[in-house]
């Protein structure tokens, strides 16, 4: 069991504060939204286009539906959880800003993109590359953009 140390307990206290910061702030604009579409009040006597309030969002999500929001910039990413009873979860990543999360979407997509080519590059030549100790490729056309020494042959990468 990891026991927290005291720098680790006043980082997740400061983490707890800007989330609850955070949520407050929505939650106000939230309530804005709400008192600024009240006819009782002067301000919405303004001409403006007809908007949603809140709670009409809220209805407009199909009942056993759950819409996840996300806000990434690069200080962190918001997580918010929203049904038609409103937001039922919310959470402030600051480890998981633009560019880590940048970073994991372009390694997914190599990943698969990896495996889709391997598949098509290497399966039908597979019983010659298994008899061989040195592979020499030479792509042409778009494949000369792939890095090919991330394609896997056997688990291993085939190009060293």
């Amino acid at each position: 069991m990891h026991v927290r140390t005291a720098e680790e307990e006043k980082e997740l206290e400061q983490l707890d504060r800007t989330k609850e910061e955070w949520t407050s702030q929505l939650r106000d604009r939230m309530n804005k939204q709400k008192t600024d579409n009240d006819p009782n009040n002067a301000s919405s006597l303004r001409e403006k286009p007809p908007s949603l309030t809140i709670d009409q969002l809220y209805e407009d999500i199909p009942e056993k539906a759950l819409v996840i929001y996300t806000a990434l910039s690069d200080d962190g990413l918001a997580l918010f959880t929203v049904d038609r009873t409103g937001i039922r979860h919310s959470e402030i990543i600051l480890v998981a800003g633009s560019v880590q999360i940048s970073v994991l979407v372009c390694a997914y997509i190599a990943e698969v993109i990896t495996g889709i080519l391997g598949s098509i590059l290497l399966k039908p030549v597979k019983k010659y590359i298994d008899t061989n100790d040195h592979i020499i490729f030479v792509p042409s056309g778009d494949l000369i953009r792939f890095p090919l020494g991330a394609l896997l042959f056997k688990k291993a990468y085939l190009i060293i």
